[in-house]
């Protein structure tokens, strides 16, 4: 998991490098990389706690609808 979150952010770090691109464009790959990390470990948190009974199937099944949608 945190090899994936790891190359993620060296994705975006790598064309936020970019010499051509604006300040604008900068701040919107910024805003991309942390709500993407923070779904990713999101679905990671939803899973553990699902898991081990820690919350109710219920509150599972609303987690990963939020989740999901707000994912797309």
């Amino acid at each position: 998991f945190g090899v994936v979150l790891a190359s993620i952010q060296r994705m975006f770090k790598r064309a936020m490098a970019e010499p051509d691109l604006s300040k604008e464009r900068v701040a919107t790959l910024n805003c991309l990389l942390r709500l993407l990390l923070s779904l990713w470990t999101a679905f990671s948190v939803v899973w553990l706690l699902a898991d081990f009974n820690i919350i109710s199937p219920l509150t599972e099944a609303l987690c990963w609808g939020i989740c999901d949608y707000l994912a797309k």
